[in-house]
């Protein structure tokens, strides 16, 4: 599978030693390298970071605030980035940014954000580093033995609201689809005629919840805990197709023999579950079962048209990163012999790694085949 990964944890160590004997030797230079006395310091400007301009058509949800704090309701924070950016993704005339993506955003925030109440302009601050033009933000309440769900919608250039939703839940089996109606109302326009609204691919809350936490445990790339996770959402609805293909993603990461037997055998359950899912998740599911086969190519022309419409997509980046390394094939001309051409491209897939790094550098995989 990936058999760099001890080899580069013993390099890293190798290193650091090495460093510590260097700094012991030069103990008594200047931090320039000079012996002392020391010359001050000049002060170095630091580079403001510029946001991108924001883009009318670009939507971006933040977690919801859970008002009256009630510890069983608590997961609907993440649920409400997950599954309104799902539905709202089903529209073609508008870009959603990935729940991922504004996971890495709300640690830069705050790296010790752990699911706070988020202010008005922790939104928009968020907003804008995502380019979005668009800000939904809310909290919910108790109700019964469900929730109340509030959507605000604000304008990121003068952080106006424009308008506000209401959808109420007040059964627990009925949460999970009341964000469908929500995004209508959050948009203020009919759903598109094929998009196929409401479609999660599980109407089962425990099978939900342990998606959620297998997908946020994979984001801390603690791979096990989330192998752990998808495995029981996918025990409790074996017709999860989104289940199937996060385990997928995850299987494809280990070490142990036979794993990438698992992970096609859920490439291909995703595949099969999950074509009622946005265009978005199609692609990525299409793309990894293409990985999980070899297809690399395949797997490119699939996963390219994707980032080219969202570059801060970091699974769509690492697919395609991973499919533009792995790819090896020569294509021999048919006229001529001595020509061939290199098909992969790994000046494709170092940019989009470290694409991925700038975007998040906490996210451990998308160093492995940069060191590679």
């Amino acid at each position: 599978m990936h058999p760099f990964r001890p080899l580069i944890s013993r390099s890293i160590l190798g290193t650091t030693v090495a460093l510590a004997a260097v700094a012991n030797t030069a103990f008594a230079q200047c931090p320039d390298g000079s012996p002392p006395p020391c010359r001050r310091p000049v002060a170095v400007p630091m580079l403001r970071r510029t946001n991108p301009p924001l883009d009318v058509r670009a939507w971006i949800v933040v977690p919801f605030g859970n008002v009256m704090k009630a510890p069983d309701l608590d997961w609907l924070r993440d649920a409400s980035v997950n599954l309104l950016s799902l539905d709202l993704g089903r529209w073609t005339d508008i870009r959603v940014v990935p729940d991922k993506r504004v996971g890495d955003l709300l640690r830069e925030l705050s790296p010790s954000y752990a699911g706070s109440t988020l202010t008005l302009g922790d939104g928009l601050s968020i907003a804008r580093r995502a380019g979005a033009g668009r800000l939904v933000m809310g909290d919910f309440f108790r109700a019964g033995k469900g929730a109340r769900f509030v959507a605000n919608v604000f304008d990121v250039a003068t952080g106006a609201k424009l308008r506000s939703a209401v959808q109420q839940s007040t059964e627990q089996d009925s949460l999970l689809t009341a964000f469908t109606p929500l995004a209508r109302s959050v948009l203020a326009v009919p759903p598109p005629s094929d998009a196929m609204m409401g479609e999660l691919g599980t109407t089962r809350l425990d099978a939900y919840q342990e998606y959620l936490a297998g997908v946020r445990s994979m984001n801390a790339d603690q791979m096990p805990l989330a192998r752990q996770h998808l495995a029981r959402a996918i025990a409790l609805d074996s017709t999860f197709a989104l289940a199937h293909f996060q385990l997928a993603y995850v299987l494809g990461w280990g070490d142990k023999l036979g794993q990438k037997d698992d992970a096609l055998q859920h490439a291909l359950a995703a595949a099969r579950l999950g074509a009622r899912l946005p265009r978005r998740e199609r692609a990525l599911i299409e793309s990894q079962l293409a990985l999980t086969s070899g297809e690399y190519a395949k797997a490119c022309s699939v996963i390219a048209p994707i980032v080219a419409r969202d570059s801060t997509d970091i699974q769509a980046l690492i697919a395609l990163g991973e499919c533009s390394y792995h790819n090896d094939d020569i294509l021999v001309s048919a006229s001529d012999t001595t020509s061939a051409k290199y098909v992969g491209n790994w000046n494709v897939a170092i940019r989009a790694f470290q694409h991925v790094v700038e975007l998040d550098p906490s996210y451990y995989v998308a160093f492995v085949h940069t060191f590679d």
